[in-house]
């Protein structure tokens, strides 16, 4: 039988999850600030010592920091959304059997929150390995831009790198963070609901000024547990009121719940 949730408490479930989420983030986003900056001060070394910018090693070492600076507030992300689920089936009745218990933390996310974190970490350290070459270009080019003889120091060069990367590292440090944390927390919550015997779930999606047309289009979807939303290197278009069609493309993965893109609030609800 389909569970009925109120818009009222609909909204109350994601706010609580996105608070817990929000905090988390901030913790995360503090050490990847730091790790980013590294990266970028690395690079900024390099150059001043007439290298190349990006290190023949990065991809190892980028990764791991990037790992390092997600991976315990992804835990106890998938922790908080395990316990969410475990206090919305206890309010509606439907836990059965032994699954009204807390699961230990360390098997949440021994598989599949490890494996997540492990993978984007090495999607990320090559996003800003592409970054540091593009903010490289740049900086050359503005250093002979209008055919000027002037000469430029390589500390002068360097400098011109960090002044640029300043932008980058605060946005993409937030990005990386408000992701992976709303990718976590929903990935505890279900797996409770399978351990519940839930058999199907309901894309929610927060309605405020800051929601874009791709989540308003997936809101009240339903799918099986364990189903797909969105189908990987797939292309979703959505019409809005104006007869534009805007599109937005999908990972090389299966979107089996939120998020749907950088810095999404959904949640997925029982159904």
């Amino acid at each position: 039988m389909p569970r009925e949730f109120t818009e009222e408490q609909s909204e109350l479930i994601a706010t609580s999850r996105n608070s817990t989420n929000a905090s988390l983030s901030y913790q995360s986003n503090r050490k990847l600030l730091i790790a980013i900056g590294l990266m970028v001060n690395e690079s900024a070394g390099r150059i001043i010592g007439g290298m190349y910018p990006v290190p023949m090693d990065y991809l190892a070492r980028w990764s791991l920091q990037l790992y390092q600076g997600q991976i315990t507030e992804g835990r106890q992300a998938a922790q908080a959304g395990y316990e969410s689920a475990l206090s919305l089936l206890r309010g509606t009745g439907d836990i059965v059997g032994d699954s009204n218990q807390i699961m230990p933390s360390y098997s949440l996310y021994r598989d599949e929150v490890d494996t997540y974190f492990k993978d984007n970490s090495e999607l990320q350290a090559n996003t800003i390995k592409r970054k540091m070459e593009a903010i490289n270009k740049k900086v050359m080019a503005d250093a002979t831009a209008g055919g000027s003889t002037e000469t430029v120091t390589l500390g002068e060069y360097a400098e011109s790198f960090l002044k640029e990367s300043q932008k980058f590292i605060s946005s993409y440090a937030k990005l990386v963070a408000v992701t992976g944390m709303v990718w976590a927390s929903n990935e505890g919550v279900i797996k409770k609901y399978k351990e519940a015997g839930v058999q199907r779930m309901r894309w929610y999606t927060v309605m405020d000024e800051r929601t874009c047309i791709f989540c308003m289009a997936q809101h009240g979807k339903v799918v099986e547990i364990g189903g797909v939303f969105e189908k990987a290197d797939t292309t979703m278009k959505v019409e809005n009121d104006k007869g534009t069609i805007s599109e937005l493309q999908m990972p090389s993965w299966d979107i089996s719940h939120p998020p749907l893109h950088c810095h999404c609030r959904c949640i997925v609800l029982p159904e």
